[in-house]
């Protein structure tokens, strides 16, 4: 049984752990030293509570105390948006600040403790042992040194980790697995079956199978022991390996398992037998969504020039795309002149000589024109935002095609 006394230690060891926590968050997260952290602080979980956390009722591990820090930090981070006027590109979720602290405290090796996160709280579970023990080393016990005065040695059990690529297909275990990821990480309400199948499951990609390497889409699924703890979707194409989404279990926060996951993907890129395919792709890139910036963590990266379609160096581009605004990534490094719907103003000289015989449909009144009569009747400025939008369409489905086939917008101009 827990004395006051012996209560009161352990829940300063807990604060102590999670402060050092936060102040690993803000340095990763990018906060300010100046930033003031809340008064933060653990409380005992109630019967109640703990028997709806407590998953297994024989397991030595049992939900003893929580706290709400992550909602303050939140809070705290969300009242400095609105002092500065919005501009500070911080915003943070609990329930994914939550799964991050996790992730920290677990990282610190805590003694006789299991850190796990639940709908932005963090919860402490604490082993028989812990509880019995009078000190605060019952929490910062000596774990990295493997033991501690007068006891045995801490004996780890090996794991084993088995990863498993498979075609992309329905799986009960998986969808579970997700449906779990979205409510606790993402916070989802509703996570249905039908839009789990449309979002990662059904694809366009006709599977195919060279003398070495399938292609298509994939499920690889990542099992500790036996236990699913994560999935990564993916579509094996002749040029890449496209990472499409990662969803993974929430208890298994602190093993970082989206970034073991990439680098095992770069694994497999590298040792693919086919000499064509040689990228991994991570998808868009939004410099200001700080969820995003860990893609520009694996080096050497390219990214694509939305206006000339070439693969840029990431670290030419870093300083363009730091500026906030809509810029070219290749040739001049120049700001681009964004015309009234948000294109670059296409230089007369890139025209094709044929581009005025492509012919656009026009949704407002159901008619079919060539782009040369559309210049006549259309102002100058919607025509250059159109131009640079056909130009792009000739270079993809060509010459032939593009004189062929009928260009629909549904834009209108006065």
């Amino acid at each position: 049984m827990e004395t006051g006394k012996e209560e009161d230690g352990v829940s300063a060891a807990l604060v102590d752990s999670l402060k050092a926590a936060i102040r690993d968050w803000m340095v990763d997260a990018g906060v300010g030293s100046d930033f003031q952290v809340p008064d933060v602080g653990v409380r005992r979980i109630s019967e109640k509570v703990r028997q709806k956390l407590q998953e297994d009722s024989t397991s030595e591990w049992e939900a003893s105390y929580t706290s709400n820090a992550a909602f303050l930090v939140a809070s705290a981070l969300k009242k400095r948006r609105n002092l500065d006027g919005g501009q500070l590109a911080m915003e943070v979720v609990p329930a994914d600040l939550a799964s991050q602290l996790a992730a920290k405290l677990s990282a610190q090796q805590l003694s006789g403790v299991v850190v796990k996160a639940c709908k932005g709280h963090v919860n402490f579970y604490l082993s028989s042992s812990a509880k019995g023990k009078s000190s605060v080393a019952a929490i910062h016990g000596e774990t990295k040194a493997g033991h501690g005065d007068g006891e045995a040695p801490v004996h780890r059990v090996k794991r084993t980790l088995e990863v498993r690529m498979q075609r992309s297909a329905f799986d009960r275990e998986s969808f579970e697995l997700y449906k779990k990821y979205q409510v606790l990480v993402h916070n989802d309400k509703q996570v249905l079956e039908s839009s789990y199948r449309r979002f990662l499951v059904d694809s366009p990609l006709v599977p195919f199978q060279s003398a070495s390497t399938s292609y298509g889409s994939f499920h690889q699924q990542y099992r500790i022991d036996g236990r699913l703890v994560a999935v990564g979707v993916v579509d094996i194409l002749p040029k890449c390996l496209s990472s499409k989404y990662l969803f993974w279990d929430p208890d298994f926060a602190f093993l970082s398992l989206g970034k073991f996951s990439a680098l095992q993907e770069i694994e497999w890129v590298k040792a693919a037998a086919e000499p064509s395919l040689q990228y991994y792709y991570l998808g868009y890139y939004i410099h200001s969504c700080p969820k995003m910036r860990y893609k520009a963590a694996y080096a050497p990266a390219e990214l694509l020039c939305p206006l000339t379609l070439k693969w840029i160096p990431f670290d030419i581009a870093r300083p363009l795309v730091e500026t906030g605004a809509f810029v070219r990534l290749s040739g001049e490094n120049k700001q681009a002149d964004i015309t009234s719907n948000g294109t670059e103003a296409l230089e007369l000289h890139e025209t094709p000589k044929n581009l005025g015989e492509v012919p656009i449909l026009l949704y407002s009144s159901a008619r079919c024109i060539l782009l040369k009569d559309l210049e006549l009747a259309a102002p100058k400025r919607f025509i250059e935002g159109l131009k640079w939008q056909l130009l792009q369409y000739w270079q993809l489905v060509g010459e032939g095609l593009a004189s062929r086939m009928a260009y629909a917008i549904q834009s209108k101009f006065s």
